[in-house]
């Protein structure tokens, strides 16, 4: 029963990994769109990516 219980723990941690890994990537994809759109140079490309990860 235990080890049922710690399998679904599992499953349930990896979706959630999955979904904020998912996110991550469309934020990034909008980034470099928004960056490509923009124009920025790397150092505020940079800056923009480190922004959302500091502030989550």
């Amino acid at each position: 029963m235990k080890a049922l219980y710690h399998a679904i723990q599992l499953f349930v941690w990896f979706r959630q990994l999955d979904n904020t890994l998912l996110a991550s990537i469309g934020s990034i994809a909008k980034g470099g769109f928004l960056v490509a759109l923009l124009g920025f140079n790397e150092r505020q490309y940079g800056q923009l990516m480190v922004a959302p990860l500091r502030y989550s």
